[in-house]
């Protein structure tokens, strides 16, 4: 075999063959369409996170705005309460607010009278040593005033508008209130019928015991003439 037909055997055996290429059987599509599928997914789980959210939002909001609304409804002004409100005394405040000006009426009553007591010179002595009698008072008292009409009737019946008069003139003279007055005995005067003696205590201080001489005033009521502060209660 010549050189040259050598030459022409090795060039055949040395020929590449070029590879074949794999098909592709869609492989790209799928995952492109597998990425899209993937991005909606995940846009509609943001969307749904943020609906959520908001709901919560508002209904916080909500439920904030009806606590604030409760409290600010149910919350009282200081010092004030509803009118008709029943408070633990079981008495209403409008009750309360009549109960309490009637008191001030009261106080200021009683402040009134105390001032017209206190402007009054009463003049003291002691009583003699041989009697019950530990102070003698004498003052220029004036009448207590009345609502009796027509010819006057000295009672001694308890609950009489005149019996309740004389009890007005010893609180008066004592500076007392007549609730406060304890009656030992009121019995007639010296003379007339126009006259009457009380012995009386204050009923927080019931040691000490006084003797009132009272006379009547025609159409301006019961005053008080003579104080004897005695020693020991005669009449108890």
């Amino acid at each position: 075999m010549s050189r040259q037909e050598k030459y022409h055997n090795k060039s055949e055996k040395k020929q590449y063959v070029t590879p074949k290429e794999t098909p592709n059987y869609g492989i790209d599509d799928n995952e492109g369409e597998m990425n899209e599928s993937s991005r909606l997914s995940k846009s509609q789980k943001r969307k749904r996170t943020n609906f959520i959210l908001n709901i919560m939002i508002v209904v916080l909001l909500i439920a904030i705005a009806t606590t604030l609304y409760f409290v600010i409804l149910t919350t009282d002004t200081p010092g004030k309460q509803p009118e008709g409100v029943k408070t633990a005394s079981g008495e209403s405040s409008s009750e309360q607010v009549i109960k309490k000006k009637s008191s001030d009426d009261d106080n200021s009553s009683s402040k009134k009278k105390t001032k017209e007591t206190s402007d009054i010179k009463i003049t003291k002595k002691a009583g003699p040593a041989d009697s019950n009698i530990k102070e003698e008072w004498t003052a220029d008292w004036q009448p207590i005033g009345t609502k009796q009409t027509g010819q006057h009737v000295n009672s001694y019946e308890s609950g009489s508008d005149d019996w309740a008069e004389k009890i007005a003139a010893i609180a008066k003279t004592l500076t007392i209130s007549e609730t406060n007055v304890q009656t030992w005995y009121i019995e007639n005067g010296v003379g007339s019928g126009s006259d009457a003696i009380a012995t009386v205590s204050p009923k927080d201080k019931e040691d000490d015991t006084y003797r009132l001489y009272l006379s009547w005033v025609d159409k301006k009521g019961w005053k008080t003439d003579k104080v004897e502060e005695l020693k020991t209660n005669d009449k108890k």
